[in-house]
């Protein structure tokens, strides 16, 4: 009578690192001699240590087949790159073309991504952005058509009162360059706006100083813009 001892198997997980960073030919034969050297050193000297001589080998096949991988990758990108350089020299004319067409293509690319990413996050940080809306003048000239963002003063006030949807409406009146007096001091200023005090109910503009509320409650109220 005898009995039959159990074949030892190494850890799965150290053969499938090996198809990992491995190839897969060489990775099944390595896993194969270090399964038997493994059940080898189990019977001779003991399951902790075979265990241990298991991984160091996983350990040194891994870094072994990384540096290899790597250094074929070096060598093949410098092959592809001397034969890319050689092809440009010989070809200036239809290189030249093919790369300036590659460059302006991915340079539209990059513009109207840049012009749509800033179209879509126009005016974001509104808290109210979703119920924002812009009245406009579409202006009709027989087969001409003209869309204008001005439009009549009283329209802001008469929407507000016939429209049960429209909450605050605000008007704006943009001037390049106005006249402004504080006691005997006068001078111009630029790129002044004059507006209705529900400009702060509706747009969200942070305030380093004042109250919102309060800013534009009479005809002689002024608020300053940052950096200004």
């Amino acid at each position: 009578m005898y009995m039959k001892h159990k074949k030892e198997t190494p850890p799965l997980f150290g053969e499938k690192a090996l198809k990992i960073f491995l190839p897969k030919g060489e990775s099944e034969s390595v896993a194969g001699d270090y399964e038997e050297l493994y059940a080898e050193i189990v019977q001779t000297r003991g399951k902790s240590r075979a265990y241990a001589w298991y991984w160091i080998q996983i350990v040194k096949s891994i870094c072994s087949g990384v540096t290899i991988n790597v250094w074929w990758s070096l060598a093949m990108f410098k092959n592809y790159l001397t034969i890319a350089l050689r092809h440009l020299k010989r070809h200036k004319i239809y290189s030249f073309i093919n790369i300036s067409g590659l460059a302006l293509g991915m340079a539209c690319c990059i513009l109207i991504l840049l012009w749509i990413n800033d179209e879509v996050r126009y005016d974001r940080f509104h808290e109210q952005t979703e119920n924002l809306y812009r009245v406009v003048n579409d202006l009709n000239y027989g087969p001409v058509s003209q869309i204008t963002r001005g439009t009549a003063y009283p329209l802001g006030p008469a929407m507000k009162e016939e429209i049960p949807e429209v909450k605050e409406v605000v008007r704006l009146l943009p001037t390049r360059r106005l006249l402004v007096a504080h006691g005997e001091k006068k001078y111009y200023e630029v790129n002044f706006y004059f507006s209705d005090p529900s400009l702060f109910k509706i747009f969200t503009f942070p305030f380093i100083q004042g109250n919102p509320n309060t800013a534009l409650s009479s005809p002689s109220s002024i608020v300053f813009p940052r950096g200004s």
